[in-house]
């Protein structure tokens, strides 16, 4: 008589050690399946695997920087958190926000008198600064300054159930802080203290229009090269979440074929998408992208169902970029272990910080594919967001930098990184080598949690 195994109790069921980890190994394999990994022996139903460089794609890495994946790792804090029971040294003393929408900049004072300056991601920065005060600045007075990561990582593991945008911006803003302070305590610019080297960095010209004809936006595209020496621009396409819908009627495919015929020869092609299309017109449009020479194609379909991603990635050999929105590095680990992007964007902002973006870049390395991280104006996480690139395990040929006057983000702090043949250098002053102007903190709503 057949008798169910299931009503037999567990220690009448006696295995092998060998059993075991046969057993073992096969519910592994099932789990995975169930998550969306290839069964063992099996391809990825991707057609096309990521990687960079992706065929075509000239992904550059290590020309322009000097960085060190064991530092990498070492100064990102994967180690784990040290003890502080015992240890006063350098304690936090007192968390400052200074708020003006829509920025809010962090300062963390130390018991040397010591001041870093920070930013939390930016928008609506009141509401992270409320964030800050009233979750993340209570546990971080009286504690040594000095082990960044292993403070922001305890932070995020006693309030894990409040993980999301405003908890990561407003985190982000004491991490910077505590980045600004390690560097003028240690005399070093921040690139240096994560591994890297101060020097010159590329960049991008990003537009943030699209109430601009295709002949106004290109050519003040074409004025910029002659001006600034930029290699490579990003074009915005489509509408906002547009549901397919453009700008105006025919400007994508205006822009797609012409830009290649006003810039320069070799001038490096991005459009941006901004989640403006369903997944069949984002094919459509990447097929265009990828006839007229474009380098990459961000965020094609709505960013909150980026899985969709992956059928467009699929369908085309442009490189494929997104993740700006994502507020954990753990989402964007998940977009680069499903193939849903050949290019990560985090932006430091939103993500929680350098150290974040820095472990999402090792992740990006590892995997072979880039971290080209998002960096839409030019408040100091234009200033954050340089440092960390030369420290990253394999830098982007560039970084992205926009070409829109936006006064509330370029009053805040001197000297202005100024892009001269195609390039921002670094000042290696210690720390991020800026100074707050004190005309804005004055008009900027101020508040203060002290222990």
């Amino acid at each position: 008589m057949h008798r169910d195994r299931r009503q037999r109790p567990r220690e009448a069921q006696p295995q092998s050690g060998d059993e075991r980890a046969r057993r073992s190994r096969q519910g592994r394999a099932a789990r995975g399946r169930l998550r969306g990994a290839p069964a063992p022996g099996t391809r990825s139903a991707r057609a096309r695997t990521p990687s960079a460089p992706v065929p075509g794609s000239p992904w550059h890495g290590g020309s322009f920087y000097a960085a060190r994946s064991s530092a990498v790792r070492a100064a990102s804090g994967l180690e784990s958190a040290r003890d502080y029971s015992d240890d006063f040294r350098m304690q936090i003393t007192a968390i400052r926000t200074h708020t003006a929408e829509p920025v809010s900049l962090c300062a963390v004072e130390t018991s040397d008198g010591l001041v870093g300056w920070g930013q939390l991601g930016l928008f609506r920065g009141g509401l992270s600064a409320e964030v800050l005060h009233a979750q993340i600045a209570p546990q971080l007075i009286g504690k040594p300054s000095d082990d960044i990561d292993g403070l922001c990582r305890r932070v995020v593991i006693r309030d894990y159930k409040w993980a999301g945008a405003h908890f990561s911006r407003a985190l982000a803003g004491v991490e910077t802080a505590l980045r600004d302070l390690a560097g003028k305590r240690a005399g070093k610019p921040v690139c240096e203290l994560l591994g890297g080297r101060c020097g010159p960095v590329p960049v991008y010209g990003s537009s943030m229009r699209r109430d601009l004809g295709p002949e106004a936006e290109l050519e003040r595209m074409r004025r910029l090269q002659g001006e600034r020496g930029f290699q490579a621009f990003k074009i915005k396409i489509g509408e906002r979440w547009g549901a397919d819908r453009d700008a105006a009627p025919g400007r994508t495919e205006r822009l797609i074929e012409r830009m290649p015929l006003v810039l320069e020869p070799g001038t490096r092609l991005l459009a941006d998408a901004n989640s403006g299309f369903g997944v069949a017109r984002a094919i459509e449009i990447g097929a265009r992208l990828e006839q007229a020479g474009f380098w990459a194609f961000e965020e094609p379909t709505p960013c909150l169902e980026w899985e969709r991603w992956i059928e467009v990635a699929s369908a085309l050999t442009i490189p494929v970029a997104g993740g700006e929105h994502a507020s954990s590095e753990q989402e964007l680990g998940r977009m680069l272990r499903f193939g849903a992007v050949d290019i990560v964007q985090p932006d430091l902002g939103y993500v929680g910080g350098v150290g974040p973006a820095l472990r999402v870049a090792e992740m990006a390395a590892a995997s072979k594919r880039g971290c080209l991280p998002h960096s839409a104006n030019r408040s100091l996480q234009f200033v954050f967001t340089l440092h960390a690139i030369r420290a990253f395990p394999d830098p982007p040929p560039f970084a992205e930098c926009s070409i829109e006057e936006t006064p509330w983000a370029t009053g805040i702090y001197d000297p202005q990184p100024v892009v001269e043949d195609g390039v921002v250098r670094l000042s290696g002053e210690p720390g991020w080598g800026v100074r707050i102007r004190e005309s804005w903190i004055a008009q900027a709503e101020a508040r203060e949690t002290r222990g």
